[in-house]
């Protein structure tokens, strides 16, 4: 498998650099002045010079501050790349000069000094979706610390990703994002159940009594059950990927790390409107549109569609169903209203529909080779709807802003299940364990919250309060083998209200022009009122209702000391605490373990990291180190001799480790990325009641090796750019549980694309492909009586068409 692997990697290098070969020749560091042709029509000065940026291949770099407000006349027809930018910036009060390294710097004419490039903020604040990947894709601009900045300012460990960059790399949902993040693992249980671990830290607890160390945010509105946390990014214009505990900043405090989904905001200057259509293998058609029309001055509008089908790459071969295909559908509409710089509103809804047949759990000693049949001889299936919606009101222009957020999220999901990868009709021993799972889930947060910002301090300081009612219904029933006969028949019906109160505040000092101190305080409490009734048919007296009410507090924090001895290098050490709360067990078998909820778990997490920018900001390379405590860790702890779980605590555990990215741009037109993670973890005391002792264990989901290598070029050949991209992703081996001793085998997967565009980017086609090489790996192995295993995706390919105005 290793070998495997490095030749694997090999082949994307090789390809990398016989691009950079074939390309330096003809290509210089950056461009001469040489005519290019530009067709770009007035509009405002910020989107003009993106244009001007994918038209020429050259590096701009501007303060979206500076351009607000401001309108450029257009250009078009043949000229210099000198001559076409001084046209965009006639009557603007802006010029552009060339750095050493050939990076368009805008500013005020009357500003005579030069500065390097990475000072500057880039095309990215202004439009994420616009992002140059010429510097890397690394300064995009995050909201990690509640307000704008570039990620790599921020001393934070994270992996942001840009719209361009999602598209380059096909990331199509939440999941796909950890190919690409150091220290994020992803698998998935079943449809409803996707895995999210984050340096170690993950649980796959299912019951309405527990909550997840790992939070999902879109626009600030926190996704609270599992079942709704997978979703597209359709329409995402950045994704961020933050590392560790979030106990500050971030409404329902997590202890190992939180993802956090920026989408396009409606534009108040000009029409924008992009549209895509697509077809691939397995069937599969996609459509998708975007349109942001300005209805005033002041007011303006946008809605997105995204629809997807496609039949399925498994299928079950006793009834005949396909098996893992795909059908969705997805939305959203906006409207911002912006009658001064004093006050902004911003109101969203969106909806999502999706649904599919099941999963495709084949049984190890399948009678059929093929890995991606199963024999389970039930009609599964998944649907699920997902709805919701905000209103973000800003009011202030000066150094004190108020910023509220209020959000409301639905989801309900249905989904039919084998838990068991044989049907009873071929086992000879054992059962085929089917689940029926429904949940409905409706929760509703607001944040207040002030802020202050000056020379020498940032200050923000709020309340978040969440409430949330989370309704699941989950049936388990066996099947006893060759008979057929019920022996289980149980149904679990679960009610918990959820309320939690945070007030919270976080300040940066800014003791010298290089030297920043960073503290930040939060207190949770969080009540949970719980419910739930098993009904036992099979043993009726076993059958019971209960109700049980507790609460819990935390007070966490963080402290982070930051130097920048220059503008490119962002040195930082940090020491921050994590909280989850407790919960119940309202899927036990038996009151006593209703009755006897689970602690909340608590973690503390040390980093030292450094983040750098070089050659012009043509490169950079950020780099971490870390050391997460965990206290009383939330665990799901299975008995294979009953075939009953329960959640219990570990009581100490530990993760640590070191990530890495970077990237390098030897030509305008071609850049190289890569990321690395290595991950070590332990339980350090872990006795399970009446089981073996997984003191020592790894933690699940946590793979020791992660790593990637990416290649893109973006050349222009005539009257149009070439683009193509490759990517190479390595995963090591890991245990997919605490106290199951068996392992996810290694993965190598390698992804590309080639395609063409216009020079102003007004359309593109693109081929794609993923899993290159028919890589077959499991995205969960399950050991139900038979040992078996769910395939990822094999090989798939397509063709996509898109055009933007």
């Amino acid at each position: 498998m290793r070998c495997k692997a490095w030749n694997k990697l090999g082949l994307v290098i090789g390809a990398s650099v016989a691009a950079v070969a074939a390309t330096a020749a003809a290509t210089p560091a950056y461009a001469q002045e040489r005519a290019y042709s530009f067709n770009i029509p007035p509009q405002d000065l910020g989107s003009a010079l993106r244009a001007f940026a994918r038209a020429s291949k050259q590096q701009v770099t501007f303060d979206s501050k500076a351009v607000a407000g401001k309108r450029s006349g257009g250009v078009s027809g043949s000229h210099s790349a000198s001559d076409a930018l001084r046209m965009l910036l006639a009557g603007s009060g802006l010029s552009a000069e060339r750095g050493r390294s050939g990076v368009y710097i805008v500013r005020p004419a009357a500003a005579a000094q030069p500065t390097p490039a990475a000072s500057a903020v880039p095309a990215a604040e202004d439009d994420a979706s616009d992002a140059s990947d010429i510097s890397g894709g690394s300064d995009i601009i995050v909201t990690a610390q509640k307000r704008s900045e570039s990620a790599q300012k921020v001393p934070i460990t994270l992996t942001a990703f840009s719209a361009e960059t999602l598209e380059k790399r096909n990331i199509n949902d939440v999941k796909d994002l950890a190919a690409y993040t150091p220290g994020f693992n992803a698998a998935q249980f079943s449809n409803g159940k996707p895995i999210f671990a984050i340096r170690g830290a993950e649980n796959t607890f299912s019951a309405a009594g527990a909550t997840k160390p790992v939070g999902v945010f879109v626009d600030e509105i926190y996704i609270p059950r599992f079942s709704a946390s997978n979703f597209g990014l359709f329409d995402a214009q950045s994704v961020t990927v933050l590392k560790g505990p979030q106990g500050t900043l971030f409404g329902r405090n997590v202890t190992a790390g939180a993802i956090l989904v920026q989408t396009r905001e409606p534009s108040l200057t000009d029409i924008h409107a992009n549209a895509r259509i697509g077809i691939g293998n397995y069937e599969l058609r996609e459509a998708g549109g975007y349109i942001s029309v300005p209805f005033s001055d002041t007011a303006a509008g946008s809605i997105t569609l995204d629809r997807q089908v496609r039949d399925g790459y498994s299928r079950d071969i006793i009834t005949g169903r396909q098996q893992d295909d795909a059908d969705s559908w997805a939305g959203r509409a906006q409207f911002v209203f912006k009658p001064s710089d004093a006050f902004k509103l911003r109101l969203s809804a969106d909806f999502g529909r999706d649904k599919n047949n099941g999963r495709s759990l084949s049984a190890l000693t399948l009678s059929d080779t093929d890995r991606r049949t199963s024999e389970l001889g039930i009609a599964q299936m998944f649907d699920r709807d997902i709805a919701g919606g905000s209103a973000r009101m800003e009011i202030g222009d000066g150094p004190v802003k108020f910023t509220t957020v209020t959000g409301y999220r639905y989801s309900n999901s249905f989904e039919i299940f084998s838990r068991s990868g044989l049907t009873w009709q071929k086992l000879t021993t054992g059962f085929q364990e089917m689940a029926d799972e429904r949940e409905i889930d409706n929760a509703f947060s607001q944040e207040g919250r002030i802020s202050y910002e000056s020379d020498n301090l940032n200050l923000i300081a709020g309340v978040f309060y969440f409430d949330e009612d989370s309704k699941r219904n989950y049936r388990k029933y066996r099947f006893v083998a060759r008979t057929g006969a019920l022996t289980l028949n149980n149904t679990y019906d679960q009610d918990v209200k959820t309320t939690s109160v945070a007030p919270f505040a976080d300040a940066t000092w800014h003791v010298t022009d290089q030297f920043d101190l960073t503290g930040g305080i939060r207190y949770t409490y969080e009540k949970k009122d719980a419910r739930m009734q098993l009904i036992n048919r099979t043993s009726p007296a076993a059958s019971f209702s209960a109700a049980d009410s507790r609460s819990w507090s935390e007070v966490t924090y963080r402290g982070v000391a930051t130097f920048r001895p220059t503008n490119n290098i962002t040195l930082y050490g940090s020491y921050a605490t994590g909280f989850t709360a407790g919960g119940f067990n309202t899927e036990a078998d038996v009151v006593a373990a209703f009755r006897t909820p689970f602690n909340p778990e608590r973690s503390e997490n040390f980093e030292l990291g450094v983040k750098t920018r070089f050659l012009g900001g043509r490169g950079y390379f950020n780099l971490a180190g870390f050391t997460t405590k965990y206290k009383d860790k939330q665990e799901f702890v299975f008995n294979n001799l009953t075939f009953v779980g329960n959640i219990i605590n570990a009581a100490q555990a530990r993760a640590r480790g070191i990530e890495s990215e970077v990237g390098f741009s030897p030509i305008s037109t071609l850049t190289l990325s890569g990321t690395f993670s290595y991950l070590d973890t332990r339980y350090n005391e872990f006795i399970i009641p009446g089981s073996t002792p997984a003191t020592g264990n790894d933690l699940a989901n946590s793979p020791h090796y992660n790593y990637s290598v990416s290649a893109d070029l973006d050349q222009p050949i005539g009257p149009v750019r070439l683009l193509a991209n490759a990517s190479y992703v390595h995963k090591d081996s890991y245990f997919p549980s605490a106290t199951l001793r068996f392992t996810v085998p290694s993965t190598d997967i390698v992804n590309a694309q080639i395609g063409v565009a216009s020079l102003d980017d007004r359309w593109r086609l693109v081929a794609w492909v993923r899993n290159l090489t028919k890589e077959d790996y499991p995205l969960i192995i399950s050991t139900f009586s038979v040992n078996a295993e769910w395939l990822a995706p094999p090989r798939t390919y397509g063709l996509r068409l898109s055009y933007r105005y």
